[in-house]
């Protein structure tokens, strides 16, 4: 990248001679000008470089000799004193690619000029080469820099290189001086340091810049520059800083503007604090602060169920609604039994105990909230201690909490980092996930990775290139379908019987539908039971048919289970059960399925449960409403009538 010391010339010079296979002139360099920071080191009194073949001594204190500038010792030649980076890369363009033998006129013909120090730097400067068609455009790589005094030209790939260094470095002092973590604690060093980073293009300082402006650590509070920073972070995508941006909405009492933001942080991840954002609204706007306890209900907060609870019974931000306070009352209950189990407790004493079985365990059960509420920074935390232990699926575990930003600021730079330290440990699961960062970014890197992953059998990998593929080269999606398919992978067969069916091979359709159904894979009995029903490569048996969706129904699929609740909600090939129907579809919103949450709300309402009815339906967002109107083309023109004046109408008002 750019010369440092004489060390640096010699191998350069030494490279240059030793491509050479004919003689040329000796005194190779007369006339050419370059300079060299030596770094103060001692000028050596005999220096010379052999080239065995031909015989040739070279002297540097022939042709040069050091010269004071700004304080540093250089080695310049007699004639004038030149960038050696630039003389580096015209000379390696001229020698680079040579294979027959040149005249010893080496240069003649060749047309290049220099910057000397003193002159003004032009709009264009070039070096060609017209045997090679090398041309070469310094301004494009080099950049101007006061040095000594004078102007000197530097590499721009090296100065940015050393601003995202000296950004990181500032970044992790200032972090470590404002919190005391590995430094002691310095609010007004660490403030110098995170402006450092900032203004070297470290996002992440400005979180951290706009909660010491916030808080006063280490300068006077300033609410305008704290604000000013915290913006600029939640334009990064920071949920944290669009959470402290709410709470200095509410202190100014600006309710709608702090709504605004705490509903960002929500949309971009932030899940765990409904109950903290609904309280804070209490008594100011009592509407809001519903709002947010139900979503924080919806999600399974059992302190938010019993404000809701609360809330539905006395009519506050609400009409009352007694019904609606007595159901969210016992799921309040219900919820405060969990996380009492001997399971849980034996796996968490283990975990203290130093058992990384049991910490990887312990961090699983507070990332899903398995037998324990949702804990995302208790998850990172033991996630964290298996890590020290060099545990490689805690790599990856650390990585998708950072690029989704769970218990952590999102950050994919930090994403990367842990992907890459599992991916050192051959981990296909990491390459993948590294890969689908990677996808909008770089696109053949990407496929690179999900390559790499599949050679290693990543059924994950095989099924991202086939998706790739398929647009683009079928034949190609096709080859790596079979390759997962011939792995037992039953996705993989799903997918690859329904290319034989468009390609009208129903025999070989029909084996690796079946095939992917032994594996018990609940789509495939799903789709077999379609076949079945609708007599489409199969017969008709409506038997079969229905025991292939109890089946798939058992194994967790929620198609299967709206399929199951149309048959008994329409009595078709069955004796029409409104309340078993609203049982399927109900099973299919604890799936998960939107579609299922809505037939739920209309058909309880439909039996005369107002109540339950609205409490399904108006937990259908906005965006999802939207995918109900494309799922609903093959029902009844009602549904969509149903879907317009309960659901949509609530919209837009």
């Amino acid at each position: 990248k750019s010369v440092k010391d004489a060390r640096a010339l010699k191998t350069m010079l030494s490279s240059l001679f030793r491509r050479r296979t004919k003689p040329h002139r000796t005194n190779l360099y007369k006339g050419q000008q370059f300079r060299m920071n030596l770094l103060h080191e001692p000028i050596p009194n005999r220096v010379s470089w052999v080239n065995p073949a031909l015989k040739v001594k070279f002297n540097p204190l022939s042709v040069f000799q050091t010269q004071e500038m700004g304080g540093s010792k250089i080695l310049v030649d007699k004639k004038s004193v030149k960038d050696a980076r630039a003389l580096k890369t015209m000379l390696s363009s001229l020698f680079r690619r040579r294979t027959k033998p040149h005249r010893t006129n080496l240069y003649k013909g060749q047309q290049f000029r220099m910057n000397l120090l003193h002159e003004p730097i032009p709009n264009r400067v070039s070096w060609v080469n017209p045997a090679l068609k090398v041309k070469f455009n310094p301004l494009s790589v080099f950049q101007t820099q006061e040095m000594g005094g004078s102007k000197i030209l530097v590499d721009k790939k090296s100065v940015k290189d050393a601003r995202v260094q000296q950004a990181e470095m500032a970044y992790n002092l200032g972090s470590s001086l404002l919190f005391g973590k590995g430094h002691e604690k310095d609010p007004k060093s660490a403030l110098v340091a995170l402006k450092t980073a900032y203004d070297n293009g470290k996002k992440e300082a400005a979180f951290l810049l706009g909660l010491a402006y916030q808080q006063g650590l280490g300068t006077e509070i300033n609410p305008e520059w704290a604000q000013y920073y915290l913006e600029k972070s939640a334009e990064n995508n920071n949920m944290e800083a669009m959470s402290q941006l709410g709470y200095m909405m509410l202190e100014e009492e600006n309710w709608e503007e702090a709504n605004v933001w705490f509903k960002n942080a929500y949309d971009n991840g932030k899940t765990d604090s409904c109950y903290l954002w609904g309280t804070l609204f209490d008594y100011r706007n009592d509407s809001i602060a519903f709002s947010w306890h139900q979503k924080g209900a919806l999600l399974g907060d059992k302190y938010c169920m019993k404000e809701l609870a609360y809330k539905y019974g006395r009519g506050i931000g609400v009409e009352k609604d007694d019904s609606r306070s007595q159901f969210w009352a016992q799921k309040s209950v219900a919820k405060s039994t969990i996380g009492q189990s001997r399971n849980f407790q034996t796996i968490s004493d283990g975990a203290k105990n130093g058992n990384l079985k049991d910490m990887y365990s312990l961090a699983l059960l507070y990332l899903n909230g398995e037998e324990v509420e949702v804990d995302y920074a208790r998850a990172r935390y033991w996630f964290l201690k298996c890590a020290e232990k060099g545990d490689v699926k805690s790599y990856r575990q650390l990585g998708t909490m950072h690029e989704n930003g769970l218990g952590t600021e999102r950050s994919k730079d930090k994403a990367k980092y842990w992907y890459k330290l599992a991916i050192v440990e051959k981990d296909s699961f990491s390459m993948v996930l590294l890969a689908d960062i990677y996808f909008h970014e770089k696109p053949e890197k990407a496929i690179e990775l999900y390559k790499k992953a599949s050679t290693e059998n990543n059924i994950d990998g095989i099924k991202r290139l086939y998706s790739i593929y398929m647009e683009t080269d079928p034949e190609q999606a096709k080859l790596w379908i079979e390759r997962g398919s011939n792995l037992g992978d039953s996705d993989s067969m799903l997918m690859l019987s329904g290319i034989h069916f468009k390609e009208n091979n129903s025999k070989s359709g029909k084996y690796w539908l079946e095939k992917s159904v032994e594996k018990g894979n609940k789509h495939a009995i799903n789709e077999l039971g379609n076949m079945y029903l609708n007599g489409k490569y199969y017969d008709i048996d409506v038997d079969k048919a229905i025991e292939c969706y109890q089946l798939a129904k058992d194994l967790g699929s929620e198609v299967a289970m709206v399929n199951l609740g149309d048959m008994y909600a329409n009595g078709e090939f069955v004796e029409g059960d409104l309340d078993t129907a609203i049982e399927y579809y109900t099973m299919a919103y604890n799936n998960k399925s939107i579609l299922g949450k809505f037939l739920a709300g209309i058909y309880h309402i439909k039996q005369g449960n107002e109540v339950i009815g609205k409490d399904f339906l108006d937990q259908i967002t906005i965006e999802e409403a939207t995918i109900l109107e494309s799922s609903l083309e093959n029902y009844e023109p009602q549904l969509k009538t149903d879907l317009n004046e309960k659901v949509l109408s609530r919209f837009c008002k």
